[in-house]
Order: C-alpha cells, then structure tokens, then sequence
C-alpha cells in the first residue's frame, strides 16, 4: 500500500456583479492539485456541488478539470467562470493506474474520491488566498 497526500489551492476573484444579460455573478476559481512528492494526480477532475446559495441565485453545479501541470479552473456556465455565490461541498476524483495495468485498459485504473472541505464564495467581495487540501491516498 503506498500513502501519498493532495495539497490544492484555489484562489478568489469577483468578475460579475449581478444577474443580467450575462447570467448570475460568478466568482473565478482557480487552483492546483498535485500529490504531496509534486506529482499531479491522472485524469483529475474537481466537483463543486452547491448544498446554498443566495435567494434568486441558481442551485448551479459546477466542475473543473484539472490540466497536466496540475492547474484548473472551475465552470459552472462558460468555461472558467467560476462559481456561484454560495457554499459547495468539494469532491476530488481521480484515477491511477494498477500496478501491472495496462493504460488502455479501463478495467485497470482504481478510482479514487476525496472530500474537501465546504467552500464558501461570496458575493461582491474580492476574494483572494488559498484554500488547501490535505487528503490522504491508499492505493487500490
């Protein structure tokens, strides 16, 4: 069994302000996963699941997957728009391959899931630091 951790950090910026033509404000989310030893993690996707969200604002999922060098940015509407305000539940997926495995056989990546903590993303405010994980991995 091999034990690794994730670190991710998101960072916070207001683009919209207000619902319009546009669409509901979004606040960009951005931010980067990676093992504990500076690896990133294969096929990594970041969930964002709103549990609330401010009167008249839409109950709106939303994803980010995450890129090669371990950066993503999240989307609920357009690519890279961010998020609703609101509080999200975070769930990290990802997947490594078994040892022996064959890349192109799907039957041979375990999937992994991990929860991060609540995210809570405010309206009108500029938001900016880091949010981070640490979530710990067990090989299958």
């Amino acid at each position: 069994m091999a034990a690794a951790c994730f670190l991710a950090g998101v960072v916070f910026a207001p683009v919209f302000t207000g619902c319009g033509p546009s669409g509901p404000e979004t606040i960009p989310i951005r931010g980067e996963v990676t093992i504990e030893d500076g690896t990133v993690p294969s096929n990594c996707t970041v969930y964002f699941q709103p549990t609330e969200v401010p009167e008249g604002m839409p109950l709106r999922p939303a994803t980010a997957n995450v890129n090669g060098d371990g950066k993503f940015e999240v989307t609920s509407f357009r690519s890279g728009d961010g998020l609703v305000p609101g509080t999200y539940h975070v769930k990290i997926v990802y997947y490594t391959l078994r040892p022996g495995g064959n890349p192109e056989i799907e039957s041979h990546w375990a999937m992994h899931t991990r929860q991060g903590d609540d995210l809570v993303v405010e309206s009108g405010k500029r938001q900016t630091g880091k949010l981070q994980y640490r979530l710990s991995q067990t090989a299958k």
